[in-house]
């Protein structure tokens, strides 16, 4: 576990706020930057890590004891037309905030030390390697110690989604079969947000009858494959790009299938009949094909964003699935175009192979797929 955690003095603002300076820039414009950062955190293309890596070597020689964090992803966000970033390949936030305010962590999945013993008054930033086996637990239990922290965040992705070429950064290192945790004091800054999709369940119940982690064989006590395209008619690769069936997974039958997670089809097996997904499931797990919601609906789940727009000097994490930018292609530019026009904020973020955060304020994190996962880092109010 590597850990970092600072003092230094606090700066306050005439409006009453810890000063929070802040940058978002690309590798060409990285050079621009006015200010020294206590932490900055970078998202580049999977084939670009030794680009980064460079970036990294720049920043530490001109900023010693500057924190870089990051991940991989298959495509980057920020808040300059066309904000699908296609150019530079890499994208930075660069802070300065309260060193005493914050640390971070690495969990390694593989040894298993997964424990963190923290205090309860941080919300957390987790941006993991890959999806793993208990990744649910982790953040159940993260909030738990959290006291109901807030936990945002991705998995890290890459350019083909059948790979194991992901990962996550921090100091000077890249790192797989591990979970990144940027925990942020909630005294000297707030971090609120939103999960949301455009998607309702429809029809009947599908029970996973047998199962290998991410990889479905039977649904019903039937081969999976079949029964999916019985209701759906056959399945092409053109499907399986596009996101085109998505499903609601019910693991509790306390919960309804309007609060559940979506996940998304990653590949399918001809031979085996088989439908492998983007995240595990077990026997018993329910499932609900998901259809989209009328446009009225999508523009009013939007809206939900709406409700995060600050007086303070904040920036806006964007932690969009792949399958949003390949199911909505360019509806997607109109999504940031009005976030960027009703937060007036910056904002920055990844195209993620699953998204974290709740699905309505202050509820329990979960992972997700297709999704749109937001989270506002704000500076408070004075806390002397």
């Amino acid at each position: 576990m590597h850990v970092k955690d600072y003092i230094d003095d606090m700066i306050i603002n005439q409006k009453g706020y810890i000063v929070m300076e802040l940058k978002i820039l690309t590798c060409n414009t990285l050079h621009t930057l006015d200010f020294t950062p206590t932490i900055v955190m970078g998202f580049y293309q999977d084939i670009r890590e030794r680009h980064f890596l460079q970036h990294y070597n720049i920043l530490k020689e001109k900023y010693p004891n500057v924190d870089v964090i990051g991940c991989s992803s298959e495509s980057n966000i920020y808040d300059q037309i066309p904000y699908i970033e296609n150019d530079s390949k890499c994208v930075f936030l660069c802070l300065n905030m309260q060193r005493k305010s914050y640390q971070v962590h690495i969990l390694n999945h593989i040894e298993n030390n997964l424990s963190l013993a923290v205090e309860d008054n941080y919300n957390a930033i987790m941006l993991s390697s890959k999806y793993f086996v208990g990744i649910e637990k982790l953040i159940s239990d993260i909030q738990h110690r959290l006291n109901g922290g807030n936990v945002f965040g991705a998995i890290a992705s890459s350019l083909d989604s059948l790979s194991n070429n992901a990962t996550i950064f921090y100091d000077g290192k890249f790192f797989k079969d591990s979970t990144l945790l940027w925990l942020i004091d909630k005294s000297y800054y707030s971090l609120e947000g939103l999960s949301i999709h455009q998607f309702e369940p429809v029809g009947f119940e599908l029970i996973v009858t047998k199962c290998i982690n991410d990889t479905i064989y039977e649904l019903d006590h039937r081969p999976a494959l079949k029964v999916l395209e019985e209701i759906v008619g056959h399945i092409t690769p053109q499907n399986i790009q596009s996101f085109d069936f998505p499903f609601f997974l019910k693991q509790h039958d306390n919960v309804s299938f309007e609060n559940t997670p979506l996940c998304s089809i990653k590949t399918i097996d001809s031979v085996a009949n088989s439908i492998v997904l983007y995240r595990y499931v077990k026997e018993h797990d329910k499932l609900k094909l998901a259809i989209p919601v009328s446009l009225q609906e999508q523009e009013e789940r939007l809206n939900w964003f709406h409700r995060f727009h600050t007086e303070a000097q904040s920036v806006a994490l964007l932690f969009n699935c792949v399958g949003i930018k390949a199911y909505l292609g360019m509806m997607e530019f109109v999504y940031l175009m009005d976030l960027k026009h009703h937060l007036k904020m910056p904002f920055l973020g990844f195209h993620s192979f699953g998204e974290i955060g709740p699905l309505e304020v202050g509820k329990k994190s979960i992972v997700h797929n297709q999704t749109i996962s937001l989270a506002i880092l704000s500076p408070a109010k004075d806390i002397s």
